[in-house]
């Protein structure tokens, strides 16, 4: 065969149009185990919600010893009693918090 030589140079093929290069996802630290799951924003939820209950244990005796017409004495049983129900609550909150989102697959 014999070539078709031109004087001018053939033309360049069309460029593909390219999206721009997506942003990097900026994570700190190992990414699997420090996902937030909605489990674990469940659970911070509730210990902020007990840690407000917590600080508002007096005002929650009085509420409930005023239509009650508990005597101080029951009313500083109440009080134990909701501070130790708060106490259980915040360790098991905790504890759910500690056991971590789930079973872990990789030994590090």
């Amino acid at each position: 065969m014999i070539a078709e030589l031109r004087d001018d140079p053939p033309s360049a093929p069309p460029q593909k149009v390219s999206a721009p290069p997506a942003l990097p996802r900026v994570s700190v630290g190992h990414v699997g185990r420090l996902e937030v799951t909605w489990r674990t924003r469940w659970l911070i939820f509730a210990h902020v919600v007990i840690f407000v209950a917590s600080q508002m244990v007096d005002e929650f005796v009085e509420w409930i010893a005023a239509p009650l017409h508990l005597v101080p004495a029951q009313a500083s049983v109440l009080e134990i009693t909701l501070g130790l129900v708060f106490f259980l609550l915040w360790s098991a909150c905790m504890l759910a918090l500690i056991r971590g989102p789930g079973r872990r697959s990789g030994p590090d």
